[in-house]
């Protein structure tokens, strides 16, 4: 699990449905934000959210498990990704029956269509 600090905070979200730009995968929508500060601090990291709704999966437990899958694919990717950007990542209807494996994968390849990975 990710630490808070690394977290998106709620108070983010309007900010970052209004300008972020968004990319697409079969059972996931990313948006990324620069934060604040242009150019990023070397300190400054990027901060992740995943949202689960309940169109996606009906049971909290089964919202919670996506959400964790999540958050354990991306502390996996760690320094691969660059600093200083607000990404929240959005589960498609389907996406609760993937197993972790292809969870990973769908993150990788979105991270990989905005051009993040390094």
């Amino acid at each position: 699990m990710l630490s808070k600090t690394k977290r998106v905070k709620k108070a983010l979200f309007p900010k970052v449905f209004s300008s972020g730009k968004a990319f697409h995968s079969p059972y996931l929508t990313m948006r990324i934000v620069p934060s604040r500060t242009s150019p990023p601090r070397p300190d400054e990291m990027s901060r992740f959210s995943f949202v689960a709704s309940k169109a996606v999966a009906k049971n909290a437990v089964d919202r919670n498990l996506l959400r964790r899958r999540g958050y354990a694919a991306i502390s996996k990717l760690g320094n691969l990704l660059p600093s200083g950007l607000i990404i929240v990542f959005f589960y498609k209807k389907g996406a609760d029956k993937l197993p972790y494996a292809l969870i990973c994968r769908e993150i990788e390849g979105t991270l990989g269509k905005a051009g993040l990975l390094k």
